[in-house]
């Protein structure tokens, strides 16, 4: 796909891919949003709640809502004003008459050609050129190595079998309680723990990360479905499976949250990754 604007700016999408976590693609939370001046991803939040509004997950009612003012934004806002109209179309469609016991989010990234500039609220992986911009979230980190060390405590005790630590995952039970409080340090800059999410909230400037764009080159955006960013999708995709093989209930390297089950599910998560490049000369 190529794209050209009036002031010459072109783009050419080179790699572009999505894979829900369930062959259930109407359930994933990921996104990727290609527009005329325009390319985002998204990263909505899975729900620890469970509730659901019209069939959809709290986190893919906040995806379809910014695609959707993605669809209409004017371009060329700065980062201010580009999350505040994030916010104003998740508020919007958060206001119904579910009441929701966590706060619907969602991470994104967006690409604006018309100001050359990227916007990132939360941890959308982002490469400009060969420079890496990752972002984490300090709760994921602290709740990922916790739900590790209780498995290897429990597998160190012998006190379960590592097939049924893989089914059962009690490391996930052991630090559910935390990830379903963990919404509280949503925007809130004033906790070491705090953390940007587009919720329908003002997000705080402290969680607004911008970035400008060279004239030429390629960029990279991807949601934490990937382990690590990479600059081209078939070794993002090789260290995934890579990974997975490896440590499939994730209490390695790339520790995380929850474990994956290969008979259920294609990955640990959701995941999406585009790769472009741009030309202001074109």
């Amino acid at each position: 796909m190529r794209n050209a604007q009036a002031n010459r700016t072109a783009f050419e999408i080179i790699e572009r891919h999505l894979v829900g976590k369930s062959d259930d693609q109407d359930l994933c939370e990921d996104a990727v949003f290609v527009g005329s001046s325009i390319v985002a991803v998204l990263d909505g939040a899975t729900s620890k709640s469970g509730q659901r509004l019209n069939g959809k997950t709290g986190g893919k009612c906040v995806v379809d809502a910014l695609i959707h003012y993605l669809q209409e934004m004017p371009v060329g806002l700065d980062g201010r004003a580009l999350v505040d109209g994030l916010s104003a179309a998740v508020r919007e469609a958060l206001e119904t008459t579910v009441l929701w016991a966590d706060r619907p989010n969602a991470a994104i990234a967006v690409l604006d050609l018309e100001s050359m500039r990227v916007t990132r609220v939360g941890d959308i992986g982002l490469m400009i050129g060969d420079r890496k911009y990752a972002a984490t979230k300090k709760i994921d980190v602290i709740a990922s190595q916790a739900r590790a060390a209780f498995t290897h405590a429990l597998l160190c005790q012998r006190e379960a079998d590592a097939t049924d630590i893989s089914v059962e995952d009690p490391g996930r039970e052991f630090i559910l309680p935390l990830l379903k409080l963990q919404s509280v340090f949503q925007n809130d800059a004033g906790s070491p723990y705090g953390f940007g999410a587009i919720d329908g909230r003002t997000v705080p400037e402290a969680f607004i990360d911008t970035f400008e764009l060279p004239l030429e080159g390629e960029v990279v955006m991807c949601t934490d479905g990937y382990p690590i960013l990479c600059p081209q999708l078939e070794a993002a995709e090789h260290v995934l499976h890579e990974s997975l093989a490896n440590d499939p209930m994730r209490i390695g390297m790339f520790a995380g949250t929850k474990g994956y089950d290969a008979k259920s599910q294609n990955s640990f998560d959701d995941r999406a990754y585009v790769r472009l490049s741009i030309n202001a000369n074109a």
